[in-house]
């Protein structure tokens, strides 16, 4: 007679927690080795991305974790054109658009970048989506921004430029913004809005408003400090910094880089406290008006021909202010202690608020040039 042995549960319990484990760790390998799959939507055909059918990884879509660790989405489907509308939380290790006919419709939910999604052509609209670390490679400008208040960037770098423009089109930035070329703020009551306390660095804002009635905003959120990071520039034309769309408090506005107020029109900086390490200055005609509560300058200050800076709020300046062929006006309230500003090419100095001189010497001289007493005061 022949006995067949059977095994114990003990033994077969570890076998299945051995597979399950070696499962396991197989899955962290491939994390590990950033082995990533390809996932492609198959023809010109309109839908949600959550449906596996439309991708080549039926009966997976991609979304990291989902049938495979990490997935790369690509859009190539010629034809007529449609569009993939996204509208829940997906993870992609990176993504690529690169189709004419192709339109990704990012509606809500976050998409979050483990790389570069780079948009080569077709359209990728946020109209109430967050995109969530990462990189955008918009060197082709294919990166469009809707009138909706939920369009969020949240810790994200820009390869390129953005483009805010339109009709009251919104964007909110998270945990800092970076971009290799211009942000653009144009068209009529449109608003980039820093919702926590962060940094722009590197590139330029460019903010252009036809006229007051179209004035744009780079909003200061709650009580947020916002940094101009050395070597960023802000250029605007009837543009609002530092007033608030959705969250009121005492926020900050710290400029390390270059503010140009630079074509005719007013730009007013409007946070509760301003600081000025960098240059804040009009030029072209512009007028540039400081309405902080409370500033300081150790940086420059500067009109430049034919242009003005009008200088309100209680302030201190401990740099230079220069009217070079401008007009400058200290009003508001602020001490001569520390004070210079030079005169040159025809510019001119008025004092239109209160000055305090107590036991401090404000000395005139060829380089200061003259300064007028127009409505102002000393004490």
């Amino acid at each position: 007679m022949t006995y067949r042995a059977t095994p114990s549960r003990a033994v077969v319990s570890r076998s299945l927690l051995l597979v399950v484990l070696a499962g396991t760790l197989a899955g962290a390998s491939n994390r590990a080795m950033g082995q990533v799959t390809t996932s492609q939507w198959l023809s010109a055909v309109s839908g949600n991305w959550s449906d596996p059918t439309l991708w080549s990884t039926n009966p997976f879509y991609p979304d990291n974790g989902n049938g495979n660790p990490l997935y790369r989405a690509e859009f190539l489907a010629t034809g007529a054109n449609y569009t993939a509308t996204l509208s829940s939380n997906i993870a992609l290790d990176s993504l690529l658009l690169n189709s004419a006919n192709a339109t990704i419709a990012h509606t809500s939910g976050t998409l979050t970048l483990g790389g570069t999604a780079t948009l080569t052509a077709g359209t990728f609209s946020l109209n109430g989506g967050t995109i969530a670390g990462g990189t955008i490679d918009n060197t082709a400008n294919k990166l469009s921004i809707a009138n909706n208040v939920n369009n969020t960037l949240n810790g994200v770098s820009v390869i390129g430029g953005l483009n805010v423009g339109g009709f009251q089109s919104k964007l909110k930035i998270l945990n800092g913004l970076s971009a290799t070329g211009t942000v653009n703020l144009n068209g009529t009551s449109n608003s980039i809005s820093f919702m926590n306390s962060q940094s722009f660095s590197g590139g330029t804002i460019n903010v252009s408003g036809s006229s007051p009635a179209t004035t744009n905003n780079i909003s200061i959120e709650g009580t947020s400090a916002f940094t101009l990071a050395a070597g960023a520039t802000i250029t605007a034309r009837n543009a609002r910094i530092g007033n608030q769309q959705y969250n009121t408090g005492a926020n900050s506005f710290i400029n390390a880089g270059t503010v140009t107020a630079n074509f005719v029109g007013t730009t007013t900086i409007l946070s509760t406290s301003f600081t000025n390490t960098g240059t804040a200055q009009a030029s072209t005609g512009a007028t540039l008006t400081i309405n902080s509560a409370n500033w300081s300058n150790s940086g420059i200050i500067q009109a430049n021909a034919s242009s003005t800076v009008n200088m309100n709020g209680n302030w201190s300046s401990s740099g230079s202010i220069n009217a070079s062929g401008g007009t400058i006006n200290m009003g508001g309230t602020f001490s001569t202690a520390g004070l210079t500003a030079a005169v040159t090419s025809g510019g001119v100095v008025n004092i239109t608020g209160t000055a305090t001189n107590t036991g401090n010497t404000l000395a005139f001289n060829a380089g200061t040039g003259s300064w007028f007493l127009n409505g102002g005061t000393f004490n």
